[in-house]
């Protein structure tokens, strides 16, 4: 019997819905350009934004990789981040490294 897996990604958009999406503005299309410092980062450079878009964590790069055209949906302002200033898997004190494993935090 298959073992039951929680869903890591959503299921990825039709074509008909991104075109439409693009089209109307909801989304925004380019293509995908991974920090070499951090492979749970990215940027996309889109010119109905005019700037680049930070794409933050494994989840929300959604199997994207490197090179690959992606349609993007902004969440709202208030959720933006700033890119990461600490390399995955650097050092980092116990103290913080405790929190972040009692609090589950940890998106990649």
């Amino acid at each position: 019997r298959p073992a039951k897996r929680k869903k890591l990604f959503s299921e990825h958009k039709g074509a008909t819905e991104v075109a439409a999406g693009i089209k109307d503005g909801r989304f925004h299309q380019g293509t995908l350009r991974v920090s070499r410092f951090n492979p749970f980062e990215g940027w996309v450079s889109s010119d109905s934004v005019g700037q680049d878009i930070l794409i933050s964590g494994r989840i929300d790069m959604n199997r994207a990789m490197e090179g690959d055209l992606v349609a993007v949906e902004l969440l709202p302002e208030s959720q933006w981040r700033a890119p990461s200033s600490r390399l995955p898997g650097g050092p980092r004190s116990n103290d913080a490294a405790g929190q972040q494993q009692q609090e589950g935090e940890g998106d990649g």
